[in-house]
Formats: C-alpha cells, structure tokens, sequence
C-alpha cells in the first residue's frame, strides 16, 4: 500500500536519526539504511514515537462529528460555520455519507498516522531478539511494542471498520502488518481475523508492568502498565465481554483510581476570557494545576493513561452539544453542563478571531479548549466498572459505582434526589451508566458507544439518531436542498471509507467499504 511503501523507505531512519543520536555513534548500514544495535535505541524510538513524533496526535474526527452528541444544523451553519470551515469530509462525517469520505487528506489521515505507529510498532518486534541489552529490558520493549501496535490497530478497525457483532464478523477487517517487510499481503482481514490479531496484542501487552508514576511525575506519554490494562478494558468492552473488560478495568485502576474533583476550586473553576474582536468577557472553565509542563495538563486534567490531543488540519470546527447531550445534563447541578457548555463558543474558538464571520450565536463544549481526547483515562476505567456490572445482573454494585464517580461531577450542594440514580432493574442500570458515559464523554467515546450499542446482542440499548442539513455529496454542501439525514441500527454507515490513495495504490487487493 501507498502508506507502507512510504514508511518502509523512510521512517525508519528519520525516526532513529531523530531520536537516537545519543545511543548511535555507528554510521548507516548500506543494506538497511540504519543499524540498530542495543535495547536502549528500540526504548528510544519508543519514548520519540510518544513525546515528540504522531503517537501525541488524536485523529478520530468521527469521534466529534458522528455521535447523537453533536449536532450541525441548518441555522448553525447559515450563521457563520459556513464561513469557519469549507472541509468536505467534516459534513460529511456529520451527516453519515461515508461513501465520499474516501477523498480525506491523506497527510492527516488516521490511517496514514496510525499505520506509521504499527510500523514503528513492528520494527521493534523485528529487532527486539536482536540487540544486546538484559532480557528484562528486552520484554519491557517487546510488551510495548504490542500495547503500541493494539493501541493502533484498536483506533483503526473503530474508525474504518463495521462495528463488532455477530453480524458484521465477515465483514473485511484491516490489512494485518506483523513486519516491516512487503512481503505481507495488504488484503484487509476479516473483522473477526482483525480483531483476533489485536486480542493477541493485548494479551502481550498486560504482561506490562512499567509504573505510571516515576519519582512523583505521572508518565502519561509513554506505554505503561495502566494503559496496556486500560486498553483490554475498551478491547473486550467493544467485544462485549463484560467479566473481561472488568477484570482489565479494575487493573488498570490499581494504578490510579483517582478522579479530578470539579467541585473543588484548586482544580476547576469558572473563568473568563476576551473575546478580542467581539471585546467582551465570556465564561469558560479554567483548569489549575502548577506542577504541570508543557501542556502536561491535557493528560492531567482527566488523569489520564496516555497524552492525546485531537488534530486534525484545518480542523475549524467544535463540539458543538445537541438538544439531547443537553437534555441530559441537569442543568441546575451538573457541573460539566456549568463549566464545559458555552452559549457562544464562536466568541472563545481561537480567541473569537472568528467572531465576526457569525451573525448568530453557536454553543460549544470544551473540557479547557476545543481539543479532544480518545485516550483512555481513570473516568473510562471507573464507568467501564460500572457498566459491565449492570450488564452482569450486579445492580446494585453498579449503581454504587456510577453514583461513586457522579460525586466528582457535581454540585456540593446538589439534593441527594439529584445526585444518586437509582435503578429497579438491570436494564434500568445499563441505561443510566451509558447515558452517565455520554455526559463524561460526549465528543471522545460516545461515537464508540453508539457502535457498539447498534450491533451487540442487546437490543435495549439501540440508538438512532437524526440530524436535519442541506444535502451534502462528494463534493460539498448543496445549499439549496434540506435533507433528514438518520443513522439506524445495523446501517453500514458505521465505517468511514478508507483513503481512496490507498485503493488506488493497491491495484484492487484492498477492498473498499460497501455502502
């Protein structure tokens, strides 16, 4: 494939010239461009790959625009986004036209930034058993290469793929790369073969053991123990093995269980920034941390197990909260409603340099900035807990649980009527837990569970959403036509389309998605 072609010709010796010039001192291999002698040089491509390489970048546009938490509307769009952004694919993410979304930017493309950190992930495993260093440190690299390449290839098959079911297990997968080489066939797999591959990485990846916490610093931009528990959690989640996803769950915790309290001050409070070229002040939430660096506080603030940030390039739009993600906060105590939803985000997207290109006001939700995470966190681990409990008949643990973490997320003085769900029956308990998941994570995990929702053995738990906009097609937006546009259960509008770049540079061995 186009991708790979380019990987293998020159991210290899970027990525080491980049990050290794402290452990390499012998020149390039004429037969392999680079030589590759000692652990330390796999764990530093490893520590580049995270901290200063694609690892930090979080790509998955369809996690903001696809779900029933986002809305574009005719009016949003008439008042000013249509001057924002002219990017075909965000609409058509939005309304579900999957069938033109082949025509992405390839640069930025989660499938070109994804498959160079399999790459990467493979180059590792490749070398591992041949560079000098102890065996301990051998196996650290060899964990962190699998948790890396099941990280990846997880993001990969959520994106382009149909969701997990017994219905869609023929459907085509993604194409398995084990080496760097070309030998490997660039066919996709079955999504069964797919998902099979990336459970045998997870399985090799909890083997990990490495801290999350070093002399008091939280590692959160590299492999860890944590992660690779909190990546099985989502895995057999997605896969609806709830006593696995627990299980793995729990683990990850055992790290860190520690939530960021909204309700205390020193870490979140309501603040004020200057629109500044409407000139006025508009309420945002300020996060306060002095000990971060760097930014370190976009992992922090959420405590999470890894460092992600959405990109995406000439991205210009937000999360912007449909009637129901509204709807579904109580407004009165809900503190993510009081600290994250902005009436007129235009006023505060970019420092409002935008502002002036809306005649009327677009509401927004941003956790500190219009940026997203589909990292997995210490919330993610908690309320994955507490859903597969209800989903395993333990209500009343389950509800323990969910009411546990919503004292994190409101009011002080929210009455105890407001505070604590209840449930009479397990269906009941699944309910509220996925409507609390929707609240924590509207524009990072809600499109997930919306996937897999439509497609596992639970019928109760189906979503349809709908969204009113003018036509959109291969090219654009026909202003002139609304359309109701509906995602259903069981729609094979699921999946976006792979980058057309790639059917084309595959000479017809890689199918495109049916739609």
């Amino acid at each position: 494939m186009k991708i790979f072609d380019k990987i293998l010709l020159g991210l290899s010796a970027a990525l080491l010239w980049s990050a290794c010039d402290s452990y390499l001192e012998q020149p390039p291999s004429k037969s392999s461009g680079i030589r590759i002698s000692t652990v330390e040089e796999l764990e530093a491509l490893l520590a580049y790959n995270n901290f200063n390489g694609k690892a930090p970048l979080d790509n998955n546009m369809a996690s903001i625009v696809c779900g029933d938490c986002f809305d574009i509307t005719v009016q949003y769009y008439d008042n000013g986004l249509k001057k924002l952004s002219t990017l075909p694919e965000l609409y058509q993410l939005a309304c579900w036209e999957m069938q033109h979304t082949q025509n992405t930017n390839e640069k930025v493309s989660m499938w070109k930034v994804n498959y160079e950190s399999v790459y990467l992930a493979n180059l590792v495993l490749t070398n591992v058993d041949q560079v000098t260093g102890s065996a301990e440190a051998k196996n650290t690299v060899r964990c962190k290469a699998h948790l890396l390449r099941a990280y990846n290839y997880l993001d990969l098959v959520q994106y382009y793929c149909m969701p997990y079911g017994a219905s869609t297990l023929q459907e085509p997968g993604l194409p398995l790369k084990r080496t760097t080489g070309y030998e490997e066939p660039y066919e996709r797999a079955s999504l069964e073969d797919t998902y099979r591959f990336i459970e045998a990485d997870v399985l090799e990846a909890v083997k990990l053991d490495a801290p999350l916490y070093e002399n008091g610093e939280r590692k959160a931009w590299r492999e860890t123990g944590a992660l690779a528990n909190a990546v099985a959690a989502r895995f057999y989640l997605l896969k609806g093995e709830y006593a696995e996803a627990r299980k793995y769950a729990e683990a990850a915790l055992r790290y860190d269980d520690t939530l960021l309290d909204f309700r205390d001050a020193a870490n979140l409070s309501q603040g004020f920034t200057l629109s500044l070229l409407l000139g006025n002040l508009i309420a945002v939430p300020g996060w306060w941390n002095e000990t971060n660096e760097l930014g370190r506080y976009a992992a922090e603030k959420e405590r999470a197990f890894y460092w992600k940030q959405n990109y995406y390039l000439a991205q210009n739009i937000w999360g912007i909260p449909s009637e129901k993600l509204l709807n579904a906060y109580d407004q009165s105590y809900d503190l993510r409603y009081r600290y994250f939803v902005i009436p007129q985000f235009q006023g505060v997207y970019f420092y409002g340099t935008y502002a002036l290109s809306f005649t009327g006001n677009v509401p927004g939700y941003a956790t500190f900035n219009h940026f997203f995470s589909t990292a997995p966190n210490v919330a993610e681990m908690r309320l994955i807990r507490a859903e597969c409990l209800a989903r395993e008949g333990a209500v009343d643990e389950a509800m323990r649980a969910v009411n546990e973490f919503r004292a994190f997320r409101m009011a002080g003085d929210t009455p105890s009527a407001s505070l604590n769900l209840v449930a009479s029956s397990q269906q009941e308990a699944v309910r509220m837990v996925l409507e609390e998941r929707m609240r924590e994570f509207p524009f990072t995990l809600r499109w997930n569970d919306v996937r897999r929702c439509n497609f596992n053995s639970d019928p109760d738990d189906n979503v349809t959403v709908t969204r009113r906009f003018y036509q959109v097609n291969a090219y654009g937006i026909d202003s002139g036509k609304e359309v109701v546009y509906e995602l259903t259960p069981q729609s094979r509008t699921y999946a976006v389309a792979l980058p057309s770049v790639e059917i084309v540079s595959g000479d017809g061995r890689i199918e495109q998605n049916r739609y």
